[in-house]
């Protein structure tokens, strides 16, 4: 995009200079995603529920953004829709979820990043104790290990 813009100069007495400018636009691609959240809550309570609200890095203030999934170990699980990033049924739980997005300006230049989603408070599913010998008698509340 080019537009032409003419300054004119006046001075004291009146006289004038103009001088024609061309201006271009010189457009830039979007350089990444950065997204509100990494965590989400599960169960989800209804399908479609956000998980995170994705905005573009683009240095080109005015451009408009589509965001798309192209890829990753868990696309099946994720949907976009407007500048929210969905999950599609209920119940989805694990960490590690990952999607890769795609976003794209106006002008067709587009950045894809990989982003990773972990539920949030997730209950620990096993642990160890060390040491893991305790010899009796002992204290009642003493701390017999510790949770590695």
């Amino acid at each position: 995009l080019q537009i032409a813009v003419v300054v004119r100069a006046t001075d004291t007495a009146g006289a004038n200079f103009d001088k024609l400018f061309a201006v271009v636009d010189d457009p830039v691609s979007p350089s990444g995603i950065t997204v509100s959240t990494t965590t989400y809550s599960a169960p989800t309570p209804s399908a479609n529920t956000p998980v995170a609200t994705l905005t573009a890095v683009d240095g080109n203030i005015s451009d408009m953004f589509t965001f798309s999934i192209v890829g990753g170990t868990s696309a099946a699980l994720f949907d976009v829709q407007g500048n929210q990033l969905v999950l599609r049924s209920v119940g989805q739980t694990g960490n590690g979820l990952q999607v890769v997005v795609q976003v794209t300006d106006n002008t067709g230049r587009s950045a894809v990043q990989t982003l990773t989603f972990n539920e949030a408070n997730v209950p620990p599913t096993a642990f160890a104790l060390s040491p893991q010998l305790y010899t009796p008698p002992g204290v009642v509340g003493a701390i017999v290990g510790v949770q590695l």
